[in-house]
């Protein structure tokens, strides 16, 4: 069982699989194999599941790397039930008269975008709101164009020419009744807010299937992180990590480019969590 630590829980076990001469895959392979037998014993459970059937569920689960992750979704344990996936826009919107996008894009940051199906419906005070939690999530702002019956409704589409509006629509494959939403930042604060307003939208819109199971392994993490606070290097998942690639050149690939090294460390994440 759990110690008491601040962030365990007395009512969860936690099982420890102890393994010699293995590799990730060995590991990988494993895992699911425990977690199909759990799934089928956890199915007889009424009181848990409330009489309810799981879906049969397949292996191998899907792999995602960190990289990809962090793209799509705006964070390292995606829920994968529903869309809503981030989408960069950096190269499309960086020469754009806007310029939040174009100083943003000159400072080394990124621009990514959700388009919100069906959210050309919101409100006024419904975006008002939507920007306010990004703002408390970290994000200076939140821009926004809604894409109506009579046209584009969008405080910003005035510093856009047509031809780059459009290519903007396209890329997101926007339609009438959607609502694009899009924030200009640090790559991190990007993702942060991005992919928690995606959870929370999915939760406001229903789009969340609360009866699937969709399991995921997120592979290849960075085996470092920068802190500009510190000024310094410290290991991204946690020290006990190595590094992919051979050790015999890790000394020259950490002096030359430390954020390119990606670290044999892999998450199994259920439903976003």
């Amino acid at each position: 069982d759990e110690d008491l630590r601040a962030d365990r829980q007395p009512e969860f076990t936690q099982a420890d699989i102890e393994m010699s001469f293995c590799h990730e895959n060995d590991v990988i392979d494993m895992v699911e194999r425990v977690m199909i037998h759990t799934m089928q014993a956890l199915e007889k459970d009424v009181e848990l599941f409330r009489g309810k059937h799981i879906p049969k569920i397949k292996t191998p689960f899907p792999r995602l790397s960190w990289k990809d992750a962090m793209r799509q979704y705006g964070s390292d344990k995606p829920d994968t039930r529903f869309g809503l996936e981030l989408q960069e826009l950096t190269e499309l919107v960086k020469d754009v008269e806007f310029k939040v996008f174009k100083d943003t894009a000159k400072q080394g940051g990124i621009i990514k975008a959700i388009n919100i199906k069906g959210g050309a419906t919101f409100s006024r005070a419904d975006m008002d709101k939507l920007e306010d939690q990004a703002k408390k999530l970290g994000a200076k702002g939140l821009a926004w164009i809604a894409i109506t019956e009579s046209g584009l409704k969008s405080p910003i589409v005035k510093f856009f020419k047509p031809e780059q509006v459009n290519a903007i629509v396209d890329q997101l494959k926007g339609e009438k009744g959607d609502t694009l939403i899009f924030v200009a930042d640090k790559p991190k604060v990007v993702n942060q807010v991005l992919g928690q307003l995606r959870l929370e939208l999915g939760e406001k819109l229903g789009l969340i299937d609360k009866n699937r199971f969709d399991f995921v392994w997120v592979t290849d993490f960075p085996l470092l992180e920068y802190s500009d606070a510190d000024k310094r290097w410290f290991s991204h998942h946690h020290p006990f990590t190595a590094p992919h690639g051979d050790w015999a050149d890790f000394e020259e690939r950490f002096l030359r480019e430390p954020d390119k090294i990606k670290a044999q460390a892999y998450d199994f994440v259920l439903n976003g969590t």
